[in-house]
């Protein structure tokens, strides 16, 4: 799994560290895993502004346009943000993995990243 900044592209579950890096993994990817049920799951992270509103818009579309049952959510919530340790919004989130951060990922990305961990 990668995100586009190559930010902790290696990543050991059992070791919890980037093998890259060695930064530990976000605490969000267990509440990932539980926010999904084990299914695949989206998350923008938010503060507010037009971009994540838009970044959230271009997921749910590229959840429809993939067939798929997806959950696809945005929060605010700065615990789960915090978690992620991510520097710019919005940020999008696909299984516990930073895909992009601080742009508005277009329709097709997000597509992309889908098929590309589906």
């Amino acid at each position: 799994m990668t995100d586009s900044f190559n930010l902790c592209s290696r990543m050991d579950d059992a070791e919890g560290k980037c093998l890259s890096c060695g930064a530990p993994l976000p605490a969000g990817r267990e509440e990932q895993r539980k926010f999904t049920g084990g299914q695949m799951g989206i998350l923008v992270l938010s503060d507010g502004t037009q971009a994540s509103k838009d970044l959230y818009t271009n997921a749910i579309e590229a959840v429809k346009c993939v067939g798929k049952e997806i959950r696809c959510e945005e929060t605010l919530d700065n615990e789960i943000i915090e978690s992620y340790h991510i520097r710019k919004y919005p940020a999008l989130i696909i299984n516990g993995s930073i895909v992009s951060q601080g742009i508005v990922s277009s329709v097709e990305d997000i597509i992309n990243e889908i098929e590309y961990m589906y």
